[in-house]
């Protein structure tokens, strides 16, 4: 089985009338191979995050949340849908928030930090979770 991605358009007279059809394909049989070995691998590694024995967040470059997964939504008790987007100082204690906006902000410009602790808090009275 061979997979064409086709475009089609009237073959017109000299009078505009319609005298047949222009079909010209593309054939995709390998690319379609490639784009679904490719979203397999995505839904694996997003399944690993989600999954994971181990708090796994990130942000976008303003520190709004974009991933939670599911060790720190039943530690903390905020559900992704809840966090998604919104600022990740929302959901740390307050007295760390410069030192964890400094480390994002490095994270973002290309340096990586090492272990440096993080206090996030719980929904039912902001107890921290780790």
């Amino acid at each position: 089985r061979r997979e064409i991605l086709l475009n089609a358009t009237p073959r017109r007279g000299p009078k505009n009338e319609v005298l047949g059809v222009f079909c010209v394909g593309q054939e995709i049989t390998e690319l379609n191979k490639h784009r679904l070995k490719s979203d397999r691998i995505a839904h694996d590694l997003n399944q690993l995050i989600d999954t994971a024995n181990a708090p796994i967040f990130s942000t976008d470059k303003n520190y709004n949340i974009d991933e939670w997964n599911g060790w720190v939504a039943k530690k903390s008790g905020w559900r992704k849908d809840e966090v998604k987007g919104k600022p990740l100082t929302n959901y740390i204690q307050p007295e760390i928030h410069n030192v964890v906006s400094n480390v994002i902000k490095d994270a973002a410009l290309g340096k990586s930090t090492s272990n440096f602790e993080l206090q996030l808090t719980t929904l039912d009275q902001d107890k921290p979770v780790c």
